[in-house]
């Protein structure tokens, strides 16, 4: 310990301290006048019957929220720091932890095992010593397919790996790094691509058998209909029970009690559990097979029965976030997931106001009121804050109007449908579901991401909240003018008709 040496140090950055401070006690004195101000119309005397006490309610519930999203967000503001690492004082190789890297596919088709590939080949390009890394593949699909991909990805591996550490290549994405262009080769792309791929396998052809690489395992666990499946957490708990096995290569923990209570049946598993980080390779086939047995029965979906696993030990079940939800539990403090404060809030303000100003109910002062510049202090303190936020960590102007945009858009339908699964999951009426996402790569949607344009094509129950926003809006808009332009303007000349005669 005397001779411990930090990776990094953690700096407070005092210029944004001084900033964010400030702003949230001016911020906050202006909130505080904002709830003067809605309270006090409770309180009036006589009472203003011209608006109805139910829409300033919800709005006045809206900011509430709104405000209480934005103090919840405050506490990591309050003193921000920054990390200075120090590459430099990495110990050498042989000291060096053994990490494990997981890489989970659930649909071939959703997820496509060229893709999934890349990602492992990646991964064993490590700039890490090749003993002690080790990548797990968790098919839960079971697909022929991608077993079969990652019998190729490994054989690949054994050119690309040398190859990628030889040369220091910072891309070491086979897919990506083909499709780069290099001016040092003549001729067509298609031409540079397979002169590339042609120099890989020519050159560490003879010498694959003498290059280390990282240990690569296939995992696919067993289902039935009678076991639920817990989804992705049980299939990384699957991989830690694996990755721990002797012969499999992993860390291991510390003696526990009641190890078959916790970690279940298996001698040889618990066996790893009490011993040093040691490392087992087979010699022999008849010591493949035990250890194939045993895999097995890891990988069996009655292994984890009447035991701790998903309660207490490995990802939490339960939930179909097992990251966040097993993040919580162990007191992870850098998340912050408010939907039900943000959806609640901006629907209250994409509706309620809209439908006031349609029908003649002022919710808010006009200009030559005084109280008008609370609600503007409060709108450029917000949005002058979340531009120097933008603009500090190095985004655009463009990033901080998109993020707006964003925000909006998931305010009133993902934290929305999220919000309300998560509340009929808590009450019984509907069960945890979980469906991946598609990674199928569009080339056509690649093209609209790079030009910064939205792609709305999406699910209907995905477009119908926004669309019902964007109408509602529009007709206050043109209600609002026209009241403004003819309704106001001839009824003033009927004002004026009556002081003449």
């Amino acid at each position: 310990m005397e001779n411990y040496v930090p990776m990094h140090e953690c700096r407070v950055h005092k210029i944004s301290i001084i900033v964010n401070r400030t702003h949230a006690i001016l911020h906050s004195i202006a909130i505080l006048f904002l709830i003067h101000y809605r309270l006090s119309f409770f309180f009036q005397h006589p009472p203003n019957i011209t608006i109805p006490t139910l829409p300033w309610l919800l709005i006045f519930v809206s900011e509430l929220l709104l405000c209480l999203a934005w103090l919840l967000t405050q506490f990591y503001r309050w003193r921000p720091v920054y990390r200075t690492v120090f590459p430099e004082r990495l110990p050498a190789d042989d000291k060096l932890p053994a990490i494990d890297v997981f890489i989970c596919t659930a649909d071939p088709n959703k997820e496509p095992s060229v893709e999934v590939m890349n990602t492992v080949i990646s991964a064993m390009a490590l700039d890490y010593p090749p003993e002690k890394l080790h990548v797990y593949v968790s098919d839960d699909a079971g697909s022929d397919a991608t077993l079969r991909c990652t019998k190729e990805a490994w054989n690949f591996a054994r050119y690309w790996v040398p190859f990628c550490r030889k040369y220091g290549l910072v891309t070491a994405c086979p897919d990506v790094y083909f499709s780069s262009s290099e001016d040092s080769f003549k001729g067509s792309s298609e031409f540079k691509a397979e002169r590339k791929k042609m120099e890989v396998i020519n050159e560490y052809h003879k010498e694959k058998d003498e290059v280390k690489i990282p240990i690569l395992v296939y995992v696919s666990r067993e289902k039935r209909p009678s076991h639920h499946h817990n989804f992705k957490a049980g299939a990384l708990n699957v991989l830690i029970q694996w990755h721990g096995f002797d012969g499999a290569g992993g860390p291991t923990i510390s003696d526990l009690m009641a190890l078959k209570r916790s970690f279940g049946p298996s001698n040889d598993f618990i066996k790893t559990l009490v011993e040093d980080y040691k490392p087992c390779f087979i010699k022999d086939g008849e010591s493949s097979r035990m250890l194939l047995e045993h895999a097995n029965v890891l990988a069996s979906c009655s292994y984890e029965d009447q035991t701790t696993w998903g309660t207490k030990v490995g990802f939490l079940y339960f939930c179909v976030l097992e990251d966040y939800f097993t993040g919580f539990t162990l007191h992870r403090k850098e998340v912050a997931c408010m939907p039900l404060l943000c959806c609640l809030s901006v629907w209250g303000f994409a509706l309620i106001p809209q439908l006031c100003l349609f029908n003649g109910i002022p919710l808010y002062p006009k200009i030559s009121d005084s109280n008008f510049n609370i609600f503007s202090i409060i709108f450029i303190s917000a949005i002058s804050k979340s531009l120097y936020d933008i603009v500090t960590t190095g985004d655009q102007f463009r990033v901080w109007k998109n993020e707006w945009r964003i925000w909006m858009v998931r305010s009133v339908t993902c934290y929305t449908y999220g919000s309300l699964d998560a509340i009929l999951n808590k009450l019984g009426i509907k069960e945890a579901s979980f469906l991946p996402t598609n990674k199928v790569t569009d080339d056509e949607q690649f093209k609209l991401y790079e030009m910064g344009i939205f792609d709305f094509r999406a699910a209907t129950m995905f477009l119908a909240p926004l669309v019902v926003v964007i109408l509602v809006n529009f007709a206050a808009f043109v209600g609002a003018v026209f009241k403004a332009l003819v309704v106001d303007d001839n009824g003033d000349r009927d004002d004026y008709k009556e002081r003449q005669g």
